[in-house]
Parts: C-alpha cells; sequence; structure tokens
C-alpha cells in the first residue's frame, strides 16, 4: 500500500520541481521578478505546514510540502539580490500573520493546532 504513496510522494516532487524550474529560468532570463517579501511569507507558512505534517507522521505527503520549503526559500535568497524589494503595508500585515501562526504552535505546542486555529480565525 505504502509503495503507491511513495510513488506519487515522488510524482509531486517532479511536478513540483517542473513548475519551479519554469519559474526560476524566467527569473534568470529577466521575464519575472520575484518580489522577496512574498517569496518569505511563502516559506513561512509552507514551513509551519511542513512541520504540522511531520508531527503527524504524513510521511510521503509531506515531501513536497518540504521541496515547496525549500525552493521558497531559495527564490526567496535570489530575489534579494535581484527582485523586487519595495513593500506595502499588505506585505507586512502578511508577515505578521505568518509569525502569528508561529505563536499558536508555541502556545499550542501542536503545529496542527496552529493552523486550525489560524483558519478558524479568518
Amino acid at each position: 500500500m505504502s509503495d503507491y504513496k511513495e510513488f506519487l510522494g515522488v510524482l509531486s516532487i517532479l511536478f513540483a520541481l517542473i513548475a519551479y524550474m519554469l519559474y526560476l529560468r524566467d527569473i534568470f532570463i529577466y521575464h519575472t521578478k520575484p518580489h522577496a517579501f512574498s517569496w518569505l511569507i511563502w516559506a513561512l507558512l509552507a514551513g509551519i505546514a511542513f512541520a504540522a505534517q511531520y508531527a503527524e507522521n504524513a510521511g510521503a505527503g509531506s515531501w513536497v510540502t518540504f521541496t515547496d520549503v525549500f525552493l521558497c526559500t531559495l527564490i526567496f535568497i535570489i530575489a534579494l539580490r535581484i527582485g523586487e524589494k519595495s513593500y506595502v503595508f499588505l506585505d507586512w500585515i502578511s508577515l505578521l500573520a505568518g509569525l502569528f501562526s508561529l505563536t499558536l504552535w508555541w502556545l499550542t505546542k501542536t503545529p496542527t493546532m496552529s493552523v486550525i486555529l489560524r483558519l478558524m480565525k479568518r
């Protein structure tokens, strides 16, 4: 039974890598200018999601989320050098919401509960 889960886990990573490689290609040929702040927030939120999956023993289902964390962080680092660096008020609100999720995680001692509480807050 787990063979098909591992197959789907690897397949999802391949699809993610293809999508990100196309995006990275566009960055390096100057068709796309990534927004550093956005990629930082996405890396943070993906990191919280991965931690929740890992804590609940998601196994192969979490592999693509880890890939997402890694690649969002990579694009954030690239964006610091060649990306868009202007930030608006909504960027700060989004970052604070992500940090608030980390606070909920710390208070509840479980990443899954922090994700649920964050979704209920909406």
